[in-house]
């Protein structure tokens, strides 16, 4: 995965995620630059049937590897895989959430306040639980564990 940082200026652009290093036009030849390329191309090979222009926007946030091909199969914008990713999500549990009108900024701020730990969120919502229904969850007796067990199982056949 890409080292993103994010660009917190406040000249009317929206903060987002900005590239770490300078495009490969602009850097010097080396074995590095050659391997990245090379990287580039098979990745580009690997993504013929995504949308032209998603595939470009992983291209421009340097993330061009397995699993960055699973989030631009998945039709995932860039900048919003990286934040799903951040949260711990899988693709399909991205889509789903996604389809239902969420994006990662207000889940991630819906889950952050709600007394789950952050390593467990993941585990909650691909259980399928809202941040207020895994609370009652765990305030009966059930474990990130169990959440676990059922984000398998609803993943089972979707990656």
């Amino acid at each position: 995965m890409p080292s993103i940082s994010f660009n917190s200026q406040s000249d009317g652009d929206d903060a987002g995620p900005v590239r770490r290093r300078p495009p490969p036009a602009a850097r010097p030849l080396s074995d590095e630059l050659i391997a990245d390329l090379h990287e580039r191309r098979e990745w580009l090979a690997e993504v013929q049937s995504v949308a032209r222009h998603r595939v470009f926007e992983y291209l421009r946030f340097e993330w061009y590897d397995r699993e960055a091909r699973e989030w631009a199969t998945a039709d995932v914008a860039a900048d919003a895989a990286l934040l799903w990713h951040q949260l711990g999500l899988r693709p399909s549990e991205a889509v789903e959430l996604q389809r239902e009108g969420f994006v990662p900024e207000e889940v991630s701020a819906l889950w952050r306040g709600s007394g789950i730990p952050v390593e467990e969120i993941a585990d909650w919502i691909g259980a399928g639980l809202s941040p207020e229904e895994a609370v009652a969850q765990r305030s009966q007796g059930a474990t990130v564990e169990d959440a676990a067990v059922m984000r398998r199982l609803r993943n089972l056949g979707t990656g």
